[in-house]
């Protein structure tokens, strides 16, 4: 209980000296030794004026995927997202050799919305790319994935 009205004290007295605009010179690190609260600081990444430039450049809905001017590209990442959605992240290397084949079926079959042509040959395309991201620990994310797809696609 000490702890707990310690721990109250040090919140009501930040948030009065805030809200007086006072505020202490050094910030709190530790309240006790013994299991108090520490306070971690967050980084904040510094960015500089070429990561600005492409941020800058980038649409509302994140980074563009270099087939993003096919005019199915938008539903693809839809799709591609509400796979990750609801079977896990294109990228997480954890989800295994099945997670990976569900991964691929689970596009394969939203994909079939999009009234592309067939290809037989797509979900062991797609993963084996998806083993290559996994064994690199690469980034690879729904706009990846309909880069892959669209392009996959398009050589038929």
């Amino acid at each position: 209980m000490r702890k707990y009205l310690l721990f109250l004290a040090l919140i009501l007295s930040l948030t009065w000296d805030s809200a007086l605009g006072q505020e202490d010179e050094e910030p709190i690190d530790e309240l006790e030794e013994d299991g108090g609260v520490e306070e971690e600081e967050d980084e904040v990444p510094d960015i500089d004026d070429e990561d600005m430039g492409e941020l800058e450049d980038m649409p509302d809905g994140g980074p563009a995927g270099k087939m993003s001017n096919h005019p199915q590209y938008q539903d693809c990442v839809e799709h591609a997202e509400a796979v990750e959605a609801e079977h896990g992240l294109y990228d997480d290397g954890e989800v295994g050799e099945e997670g990976r084949k569900t991964l691929a079926s689970a596009l394969k079959a939203k994909v079939g919305q999009l009234k592309l042509k067939d290809s037989p040959n797509f979900e062991s395309a797609f993963l084996t790319k998806l083993e290559e991201v996994h064994s690199s620990r690469g980034g690879f994310g729904a706009s990846d994935a309909c880069d892959f797809l669209l392009e996959h696609h398009e050589e038929l």
